[in-house]
């Protein structure tokens, strides 16, 4: 399942530079495509790490799609859809995809929001009996450095700083409160933009 998840992200990163070479669409790329490598920590045995990919663009001024996977050694999901832009400044989407649990169809839907120097992503993903609500929101303070709360499925809510050194590459920690399970883990990333 991993493979195959992994050979469906290299397709939709592939896909998503095409389509973003064919486009005349600009894209922000605090809503745009990415692909990230992503650790959780709380004690040296107690790490986790995941792989990621998220690309979303658009085919014409108002219509576009999404596509969505990580992979982790215990898990592995992926989900597409569709997006509407009502707006400039807002994007929703609704799709399905795979997991690898007994009932392995999830639903998904999107919402972003770019408004100036904010940013915010909403991504629950449903299916399996729970939902998973994966949310980060940013302030741009200048070209590089942006801060915020991120909420991450299994690990918590809490500050997170993002710093983009280069045009396509960026890094952020952050420390995440798991209310449930009374514990705080690290997390640090490490994402590529295309």
């Amino acid at each position: 399942m991993r493979t195959t998840l992994a050979a469906c992200c290299l397709f939709l990163s592939a896909l998503a530079a095409f389509a973003q070479e064919a486009q005349s669409v600009s894209e922000d790329y605090r809503t745009g495509s990415f692909v990230e490598s992503r650790s959780f920590l709380r004690k040296e045995r107690d790490a986790f790490h995941e792989a990621r990919v998220f690309a979303a663009k658009q085919f014409t001024k108002r219509w576009g799609w999404y596509a969505t996977g990580d992979t982790s050694d215990f898990d592995s999901r992926g989900s597409a859809g569709v997006t509407y832009r009502p707006t400039a400044w807002l994007r929703v989407g609704i799709g399905g995809g795979f997991d690898q649990s007994r009932r392995p169809i999830r639903g998904s839907a999107l919402v972003q929001v770019v408004k100036g120097r904010v940013d915010s992503t909403t991504l629950i993903d449903f299916g399996s009996g729970r939902a998973r609500v994966t949310h980060a929101t940013h302030y741009q303070l200048d070209e590089v450095t942006r801060i915020g709360v991120a909420n991450e499925p299994s690990f918590g809510f809490g500050p997170r700083i993002e710093l983009k050194p280069g045009k396509r590459v960026a890094i952020w920690g952050g420390a995440f409160r798991d209310t449930r399970a009374k514990r705080t883990r690290i997390g640090l990333g490490l994402k590529a933009y295309f």
